[in-house]
């Protein structure tokens, strides 16, 4: 069998899940390589298909997304990618600048994006929210990761 689930958390406790489980044995009948099926046990196999949400302050954006995105490699992937986008809610990524990067580790590690949303910026003064807000609010507000 095989099952999809999406996780969502601390990841320091998600990973712990994810560590748990994967060290979980199960009885399992196999072929002795002969013609006779045996009692043995498998371990529980845990192969990471990931979502992540990268959260970082809009003023970064190119720096972040030129650091850690790749093309997509499998075209016959944007049309998963296009689901999952319309169920998150979010927007295609567009252009970016990349120009300047991060050092990042992602050796063995292909990065695709899904979407992209914009934050909230709220009004210290007023606590009121701009989901939307113009240059001139963004300078009187704080942006809500």
């Amino acid at each position: 069998m095989h099952l999809y689930i999406i996780t969502r958390g601390i990841k320091h406790d998600s990973d712990r899940f994810i560590d748990e489980l994967r060290c979980k044995y199960l009885p399992y009948k196999f072929h002795d390589g002969k013609d006779k099926l045996i009692d043995c046990s498998t371990q529980i196999g845990v192969r990471p298909i990931m979502l992540y949400e990268v959260v970082f302050p809009e003023a970064h954006k190119d720096l972040v997304m030129a650091s850690i995105l790749d093309p997509v490699q499998h075209k016959r992937h944007n049309k998963f990618i296009f689901a999952i986008r319309k169920i998150l809610g979010v927007q295609k990524v567009g252009e970016y600048k990349t120009d300047r990067k991060m050092p990042v580790y992602k050796e063995n590690v292909e990065v695709n994006a899904i979407g992209i949303k914009t934050d909230y910026w709220t009004d210290p003064k007023t606590k009121k929210r701009y989901y939307h807000p113009t240059e001139e609010q963004k300078k009187k507000c704080w942006e809500g990761l």
